[in-house]
């Protein structure tokens, strides 16, 4: 099956809130060919994003310290 849902949980230790300059942005895009960032969501602790990955086009920019999230996806056939 393909991606339907795909979902990031994002569970760093609230005591240190992040900030631009650590990267690790999840960066959306209207499609595949804009290259301007339509959004860009930091990975801040307790966020929850959930996107319809058949139409976002998205990636994760590099990080400057550790991140930890929980990463799944809801499949379609």
């Amino acid at each position: 099956g393909r991606r339907a849902i795909s979902f990031i949980c994002y569970l760093n230790a609230p005591s240190r809130p992040w900030t631009p300059e650590d990267g690790g942005a999840l960066r959306c895009f209207q499609d595949e060919r804009d290259e301007a960032a339509e959004v860009e969501v930091l990975p801040e602790s307790g966020l929850l994003v959930a996107f319809d990955s058949k139409r976002l086009w998205h990636e994760v920019m590099p990080t400057r310290r550790e991140r930890t999230c929980l990463v799944g996806w809801f499949r379609s056939e």
